[in-house]
């Protein structure tokens, strides 16, 4: 099995397993994921580094089992990952049973996430293979996929029946049947695995995305301008580029009339292709490791995702920072906001646009919505929170 990547740099230790170290007595977690969990990848990887991070601050001896390992920045990895974590690369899908037939029994606990690593999981024979070792499975939603095409197919125009989307989320669902503890990102989708699960109900927990400090940035509403957008935008199909274009072409023409200096800065992997993007006010400046002067100078987060599951960390993620958000009502949605309260939240062009407008004139506005925000923040997604849910499905008391 390879183990190791066909970059120069290796920063971090890749092997393969044998048996376990005898010198050790850390209890071992193994984590399947698309990809090694990188910050600049979005798309569920922070919280994914949070998870790995977590259970490595609590003792857990971590390999990570890689199911699609193109394109990886390994020496991004020498500074986001720990080098005690023993990374697998190489065989995707179709060795992940094979290799958990040599290894499970090295596992206390084996933590998959997304629905295509757990359907191959499943398919290959995966259950059986745990349930003879004794390994504890979790099951890390990270998104209901299902949802998200449900609302892709919305905005096309085709019509689904209640049962025929039910139906599809169900089957979603279903791949979580036998695993020990089930991690959703929101209380939204908890509901549904819920739902659709009554016998697992008890074993379905909420583990959203943390933010280490909510704390908000001083600086004065009257030194703040401008509109900011922070995102990958690598994939032209993608919930990003959908909602970013829709935007630009929809609103920001009647932002730009009412506000003729206003300025929107989108920050994030870009496209090579994004001519879209290039008009009058927008300042394209590609991905940063540091957000906190975007944070500190811009006075208002867009967000205009039309279809997406999950939980929008970048919405979190700024608001924790200060900065007051508008977006489109499926993301107060999956982040149990209520429009007008800890965001302000519109889908019709007209309506986004003068959202967007008030937000950003309105001190007043601004700063109510801004710290009903942060208290929500506060609560329900602090560190510690975060830390402590991590514990109770790891070691098996969720």
């Amino acid at each position: 099995m390879p183990v190791a990547p066909p970059e120069p740099v290796a920063p971090i230790v890749i092997r393969k397993i044998v048996r376990p170290r005898p010198i050790s007595r850390q209890r071992r977690l193994l984590i399947v994921d698309d990809a090694v969990p990188l910050v600049a990848l979005g798309a569920g990887f922070p919280r994914a580094q949070q998870i790995m991070l977590g259970a490595i601050a609590m003792g857990w001896h971590v390999t990570l089992y890689v199911t699609s390992h193109a394109g990886t920045d390994w020496v991004a990895a020498r500074h986001e990952i720990p080098g005690t974590v023993d990374v697998i690369v190489g065989e995707g899908h179709a060795g992940l049973v094979p290799f958990l037939s040599d290894h499970a029994g090295d596992f206390e606990t084996i933590l998959i996430s997304r629905p295509h690593n757990m359907q191959a999981f499943g398919e290959d024979g995966g259950f059986e293979i745990l349930k003879a070792s004794g390994t504890r499975l979790i099951y890390d939603a990270e998104a209901l996929f299902a949802v998200r095409d449900l609302e892709r197919l919305r905005l096309d125009g085709v019509t689904i029946s209640s049962q025929t989307a039910d139906a599809l989320i169900g089957r979603e669902v279903a791949l979580s049947i036998g695993a020990d503890a089930i991690a959703c990102v929101s209380p939204t989708e908890a509901l549904m695995f819920r739902e659709h699960l009554a016998e697992a109900a008890p074993r379905v927990h909420v583990l959203s995305h943390p933010v280490a400090a909510v704390k908000l940035n001083k600086r004065a509403f009257s030194k703040r301008g401008g509109f900011l957008f922070v995102g990958r935008l690598l994939e032209k199909e993608a919930p990003n580029w959908d909602g970013l274009v829709w935007f630009l072409q929809e609103c920001w023409p009647l932002i730009r009339q009412a506000l003729p200096d206003a300025t929107l800065t989108i920050v994030g992997n870009i496209h090579a292709e994004h001519q879209e993007f290039e008009l009058p006010g927008v300042r394209i400046n590609g991905p940063a490791e540091d957000l906190t002067e975007y944070y500190d100078s811009n006075r208002v987060f867009i967000a205009p995702v039309r279809y997406a599951a999950g939980i929008p960390t970048k919405i979190i993620e700024a608001a924790a920072a200060g900065l007051p958000c508008v977006g489109s009502h499926l993301m107060a949605r999956q982040l149990g906001f209520t429009p007008g309260a800890e965001m302000l939240a519109d889908d019709a062009p007209e309506a986004f646009a003068q959202s967007a407008i008030s937000l950003h004139q309105d001190k007043a506005l601004w700063s109510t919505v801004r710290d009903a925000a942060h208290r929500r923040l506060s609560d329900e997604h602090g560190a510690d929170r975060f830390r402590e849910t991590l514990r109770l499905i790891l070691e098996g008391n969720a």
